[in-house]
């Protein structure tokens, strides 16, 4: 097909071979470094997560508060110290490591040209050949031609060809003269993280030494054994309450008990059934009775409310505030706010009759535990201390508005925890 004859330098190509391998290593390496650089990064935001955690289990009052506190500030400083290891990591051996793979670059570009080089030349080789074996009888001129052409491309060929036998060879043989360094940096970095991040929670450690670790597999069980819950309440033929206390009555959801059916005892009315007539002496409410019919009527309703003096009776748990003076509570007490959260404000219920409505619900501004200090940076900021206890008035992004000793100003929201 008139293909010309390539030139084939086997050592050359193993030489080439090498150099890519090389190359392909050490872009490697800068990879794995970034890698762990950024598996640090996961690491230090789990221990701060895991220390949050930690914080949210001890009180201002608790023995080991103080530690607990101490334990943040030290997950603090190892963030530091990982910062400093990847700053030396990226500094002094992933920068260096890049500018020394340029010229890994820059030989495969020669190596380009060579290949150019050579195409040419043997380009010119075969038509030196060729004009030789057939001499053109019109055109005597060529052959001296192409053998110029041929010796110019031989010579360019050879130039480049034996600068790159000699550079590739010794930019294989330097890579460790490069790498020693980078090393012992890595090496020494790694020390510096992990022993300061040793020294950092061996603090911590010695004051929680004496404490049994071994303990949490033997704690006993706190809560009662043998629970009310499980003893059965109901019958299962007649639906009559089996057991009872002077505590709490249950309401059998099996038969509905009609509103004007009386209560089996002197006492408040059952869960959901109506209040006994008046007394000449009051009795004290049941849990959940109905409201009073009048003003002399004990027993409160879902909850009642504590006495207003001597002649009323107590209600249930959490009641709202009687409505007038001889009434105990009424109905639909307002629930205590989630820790940290205030409650909405509730609409208006839908009446039942005979019971009065629900009273507003008290809002209770939410408060927040200072994990860590922070330092103003502006007259719109608020300063506090670790353990300080702010009130959160505002909760919006990553700022928050809050108050301490009379002071307002905005917060960042990650050095604080809701309590």
């Amino acid at each position: 097909m008139g293909k010309a004859d390539e030139t084939v330098d086997i050592a050359f190509n193993q030489e080439h071979d090498k150099l890519l391998s090389q190359k392909k290593m050490m872009k490697r390496m800068i990879k794995n470094l970034k890698e762990y650089g950024k598996a640090l990064r996961v690491i230090s935001t789990s221990h701060t997560v895991l220390g949050e955690g930690v914080a949210t289990f001890y009180e201002p009052t608790n023995a080991l508060y103080q530690v607990n506190l101490k334990n943040q500030q030290i997950i603090f400083d190892v963030d530091s110290a990982r910062q400093n290891l990847e700053d030396a990591v990226d500094a002094d051996i992933i920068v260096p490591m890049t500018a020394y793979i340029g010229q890994y670059n820059e030989i495969i570009v020669r190596c380009k040209e060579r290949n150019r080089r050579r195409v040419d030349m043997d380009r010119f080789k075969a038509e030196v050949r060729d004009l030789t074996l057939h001499p053109p009888e019109k055109h005597p001129d060529k052959l001296p031609k192409a053998q110029r052409n041929y010796a110019l491309a031989k010579a360019a060929f050879e130039e480049l060809n034996t600068e790159l036998l000699r550079d590739i060879p010794l930019l294989y043989a330097d890579r460790l003269n490069f790498f020693d360094p980078c090393f012992a940096t890595l090496i020494a970095a790694q020390t510096m993280y992990y022993t300061t991040a040793y020294n950092l929670f061996s603090d911590v450690a010695n004051q929680l030494s004496h404490i049994d670790r071994t303990a949490v597999h033997r704690h006993p069980r706190v809560i009662t054994e043998n629970s009310a819950a499980s003893k059965k309440v109901f019958s299962k033929d007649d639906g009559d309450i089996e057991a009872a206390t002077s505590t709490y009555q249950a309401y059998n959801t099996n038969t509905a008990v009609p509103l004007n059916t009386p209560p089996p005892s002197s006492g408040g009315g059952l869960y959901g059934g109506r209040s006994p007539a008046p007394q000449a002496h009051p009795a004290p409410g049941g849990y959940g009775g109905a409201p009073p019919q009048n003003n002399n009527a004990p027993g409160g309703g879902y909850g009642g409310a504590p006495p207003q003096h001597n002649n009323a009776p107590g209600g249930g748990y959490g009641g709202a505030p009687p409505q007038h003076n001889n009434a105990p509570g009424g109905y639909g007490a307002p629930q205590a706010a989630p820790s940290g959260r205030s409650l909405p404000t509730p609409g208006p219920r839908l009446g039942v009759p005979g019971r009065p409505s629900n009273p507003p619900a008290v809002v209770r501004q939410p408060q927040a535990r200072a994990l860590y200090p922070f330092q103003a940076g502006g007259p719109q900021e608020l300063s506090f201390n670790p353990g300080e206890m702010l009130t959160i008035h505002k909760q919006s992004g990553d700022w928050w508005e809050a108050e301490s000793n009379g002071r307002r100003g905005l917060i960042p929201a990650n050095y604080v925890q809701l309590v």
